[in-house]
C-alpha cells in the first residue's frame, strides 16, 4: 500500500515538473504570468494521479512491458 502510494506520488511530482517545463518554454511571457501559479501547478499533480490511476485499473501498463518483454525476447532469439 505505502508503495502504491509513493507510486503516485511519483507521477505526480513527474507531470508538475514535466508541465512546468512546457509552461516556460512553450508560451509567451504574457501566458506564462497568467499559468505560472500554485493553482496551475496543483491540478497538474492531481491529473498525473488520476491519469496514473486509470492507466493501472484498465492494465495499460501491464500490456505495455508485456510487449516490449516480448520485443526483447525476440530480439535475443534472432
Amino acid at each position: 500500500m505505502y508503495d502504491e502510494l509513493l507510486e503516485y506520488f511519483g507521477v505526480g511530482i513527474i507531470t508538475t515538473v514535466i508541465g512546468a517545463i512546457a509552461i516556460n518554454l512553450l508560451l509567451c511571457d504574457a501566458k506564462k504570468k497568467e499559468y505560472n501559479n500554485p493553482k496551475t501547478y496543483i491540478i497538474l499533480f492531481i491529473v498525473g494521479i488520476v491519469v496514473h490511476f486509470i492507466v493501472q485499473q484498465l492494465n495499460l501498463d501491464t500490456l505495455y512491458c508485456g510487449k516490449k518483454c516480448q520485443a526483447r525476447i525476440r530480439a535475443r532469439m534472432v
